[in-house]
């Protein structure tokens, strides 16, 4: 990484291989860090996607700790393919004596981790005495998506929060640079559950290609800190934008392109089963051209229905009621947030319920109450959102193919093609529990926020199953900020189709409707 304060930032944190330096843990060589085979900070839970037949092995590093920040080299190896994988998959740590020898059992020893690994494939030699199958056959290089920290160059730091910072950054791929946001965890902040959590985003982020979605290119794990990499959206946050903007924007513009944008782009998220669990203003980007991309996967979870078992902070004002009463979220929860935004777009960023304590909000939308749209909002939008968007029961609310099909009606915009499905040969990751600390989620960073972005954060809210009617506020800064850029403005893309037209639709091109995709580094 680059020079000064990067620099500096830089040296704060705990390298991988200086934490791996005491003896009683493990050093080795250069060349094992810079071999195919080593994936760094890989968790557990992303081994499972590249070990394939058995005897597939690979070099990652171990994760943080409450005790120790030092760390040991792992040999992850595939013993047994048709079992889950936290029990067909086996990790040996590479131990170090004091005299620098390398070992796994203290009665053969080598003097480098690379001749302890021929050994130990050349003789078929069981790793652990007491598991037959335990050997290792094939390394497995690193993935087109595990980046190097020395491709990536950090310029500017966009934002940060309690957990994590946002940078813009460069980086080198195939002899070409390109403009990049790095999201990374403060070393302060780092932890296992942490690196979890932030790979955990990465994995569901690596599928999604869409033009209304963040896309992410990869994740640095070969060294501290870890590193998200992803495309970098000239503009910032929508909420921004609409404060910035309040009294100027558009009916067109709100309705063409931040409405129906964010409709396509969850509409995508939905077919991929994604449960976005935080559709709002501050969590999407809109560009200069006037396109909008949905972001911010902390809290995201794929399947049908997502259950929270600890307490955690929730943004009660978006919340759908079915969530207050049995903390289940599905993916119509997420149309009544989606909700909730068409209502921060008309009211020009206005926090729903501004004037309302965050235990109120709770009492009111129990009882059925909802937010009451300004003055002027068109009413075909009004009815939309309030007849078949905030519905008390989920199962009578639309879904979003039927939002957007409504949306085309209503504005004579329709949706761009669909960019093609990307491959992805990994296993279906089994379900996870949330995070028993509350504290591992974390978002893009807080850079230039204004002081109303700020003021919103506090009605983010921790719901304890122990008591469904107790809401308890939890304070804390906004860590959600804009992404910035320094790259040309993409042309608009002319493939646009046009719905029937409708009394919206004459200021489609100028409004500036996109679909281009984000550029592949790859």
């Amino acid at each position: 990484m680059s020079n000064n304060k990067m620099e500096e930032e830089s040296n704060k944190q705990i390298s991988t291989r200086t934490a791996m330096m005491p003896c009683g843990t493990t050093t080795t060589s250069t060349t094992i860090f810079e071999s195919a085979a080593y994936h760094g900070l890989l968790p557990r839970e992303d081994v499972q996607h590249l070990l394939k037949t058995e005897g597939d092995y690979l070099l990652r590093v171990s994760q943080p700790n409450m005790k120790s920040d030092s760390r040991q080299l792992i040999i992850s190896t595939l013993i047994d393919k048709g079992a889950t994988w936290n029990v067909g998959i086996r990790h040996v740590v590479i131990h170090r004596k004091s005299t620098g020898k390398y070992f796994i059992n203290e009665s053969t020893d080598f003097d480098s981790v690379e001749a302890l690994l021929d050994h130990y494939k050349s003789t078929q030699t069981p790793l652990l005495t007491n598991v037959s199958n335990c050997i290792i056959k094939t390394p497995v290089p690193r993935e087109k998506w595990e980046l190097h920290h020395s491709d990536i160059e950090l310029t500017k730091r966009l934002g940060q929060g309690q957990f994590g910072e946002v940078h813009r950054g460069k980086m080198k791929k195939k002899g070409r640079v390109q403009d990049i946001a790095v999201k990374l965890a403060k070393s302060s902040a780092v932890t296992k559950e942490l690196i979890k959590e932030m790979m955990k985003e990465a994995r569901m982020m690596r599928s999604y290609n869409h033009p209304n979605v963040v896309r992410i290119y990869g994740v640095a794990l070969d060294d501290d800190p870890i590193m998200i990499v992803m495309e970098l959206v000239k503009g910032g946050s929508l909420i921004d934008y609409l404060v910035r903007h309040a009294g100027k924007t558009t009916d067109a513009e709100r309705m063409n392109n931040m409405i129906s944008g964010s409709a396509w782009g969850l509409e995508y998220l939905h077919s991929r089963k994604c449960i976005h669990r935080d559709i709002a203003s501050r969590n999407c980007l809109y560009d200069q051209n006037k396109n909008i991309k949905i972001s911010d996967f902390g809290l995201s979870r794929e399947g049908d229905s997502y259950k929270m078992t600890v307490a955690r902070r929730v943004p009660i004002k978006w919340m759908a009621p079915e969530i207050l009463r049995h903390f289940i979220y599905t993916r119509m929860s997420d149309v009544f947030s989606y909700g909730v935004m068409i209502w921060e777009i008309f009211s020009d960023g206005k926090e729903p319920f501004e004037e309302k304590k965050t235990a109120e909000v709770k009492q009111l939308l129990l009882n059925g109450s909802r937010l009451e749209f300004p003055a002027g909002t068109p009413v075909e939008i009004k009815d939309l959102v309030t007849k078949h968007l905030w519905c008390e029961d989920p199962k009578e609310r639309i879904k979003m193919p039927e939002v957007v099909s409504r949306l085309e009606q209503i504005t004579g915009v329709k949706q761009p093609p669909r960019p093609p499905r990307p491959d992805h040969d990994h296993k279906k990751e089994p379900k996870e529990k949330e995070a028993k600390d509350g504290s591992t989620r974390h978002h893009h960073g807080h850079g230039s926020s204004h002081h109303h972005h700020k003021e919103r954060e506090a009605s983010k809210t921790t719901v304890k199953t122990v008591d469904p009617t107790m809401a308890t506020v939890v304070d804390g800064p906004n860590e959600k900020g804009p992404i910035e850029s320094t790259t040309k403005v993409r042309r608009k893309s002319s493939r646009q189709t046009a719905a029937p037209q409708s009394k919206y639709a004459r200021n489609v091109t100028s409004a500036g409707v996109s679909s281009s995709r984000a550029p592949s580094p790859d």
